[in-house]
């Protein structure tokens, strides 16, 4: 299952609506739109959202702010990310990582998608990779994320997945709640001037796709945007790095303080609706 953030894209898409995740790609709000994002599926140009066979879904994102709680936030995560409010100690992770369709539980990604925003006294600093493998490419290349062709080196797994999902219960894949997920991944995206990683081992319900412990640290080098803030806001890049943290034990701070929906995701499933 895919996040409301997706969903929601996925919708005004369909309408011919134009959308922008302001200022930047994410999650699939800037693969369909600008550049946008970073979410991957298939081949099938009538539902390019339903693989032929399964493939591991490992996701995470979310707001959060430094030392947990949500007072970084004066409205909501939005206003800091989006509407160009500084908001010192705001942080945005996300980590979308598509095993190959074969219905191996474990693997390299073929299409990655890894993103940090953190708000800084100049500006929103931000970098996003959004790239698919020379085979994640030929499924999802013409597809509505439109990814870069990139590098992904690495393993991500899906841990003892057939012992905690029998597939004969009535809701699999969706029924564990308390499914672990790994990764270690590597990946080069040559259009975005961006080299990245995440590791990390996350413990999910994906009865409801949140997190119960663990997560992701991502790390993006290269060229990262500063957008200043105010109501003429301008874009700049510079060469650097920027971190963040998806998951962890304040995943849910932010939407649980503000009453924001949708704004935290954690999941490890095997599927063929990669985004659904």
């Amino acid at each position: 299952m895919r996040s409301v953030r997706i969903a929601a894209a996925i919708s005004f898409i369909v309408m011919a609506i134009t959308v922008t995740r302001s200022p930047f790609p994410t999650s699939i709000a800037s693969a369909a739109v600008s550049q946008t994002i970073g979410h991957s599926v298939a081949a099938e140009s009538l539902n390019p959202f339903d693989l032929p066979t399964p493939a591991y879904d490992i996701e995470a994102y979310d707001y959060y702010c430094d030392g947990g709680g949500s007072a970084c936030t004066p409205v909501n995560g939005d206003v800091c990310d989006h509407d160009n409010v500084y908001c010192p100690g705001f942080h945005y992770a996300e980590v979308f990582l598509i095993g190959p369709a074969t219905g191996a539980t474990s693997g390299t990604p073929i299409y990655t998608n890894l993103e940090c925003d953190t708000a800084t006294p100049a500006g929103l600093a931000y970098a996003f990779v959004n790239i698919a493998s020379p085979v994640g490419y030929a499924d999802f290349g013409s597809s509505l994320l439109e990814p870069d062709l990139g590098v992904i080196s690495g393993n991500a797994a899906l841990l003892d997945w057939f012992r905690e999902n029998p597939t004969d219960d009535p809701n699999y894949p969706d029924d564990n709640p308390a499914q672990v997920s790994s990764g270690s991944v590597t990946v080069y995206d040559p259009p975005a001037d961006l080299r990245a990683t995440v590791t990390g081992i996350q413990n999910t319900d994906n009865t409801d796709d949140l997190p119960n412990a663990g997560g992701f640290k991502i790390t993006l080098t290269g060229e990262i945007s500063l957008r200043t803030y105010g109501s003429n806001p301008t874009t700049s890049t510079y060469n650097g790095t920027i971190s963040c943290f998806a998951g962890g034990p304040h995943a849910a701070d932010v939407q649980n303080g503000t009453g924001e929906p949708g704004v935290v995701l954690a999941e490890g499933e095997l599927e063929t609706d990669v985004i659904g």
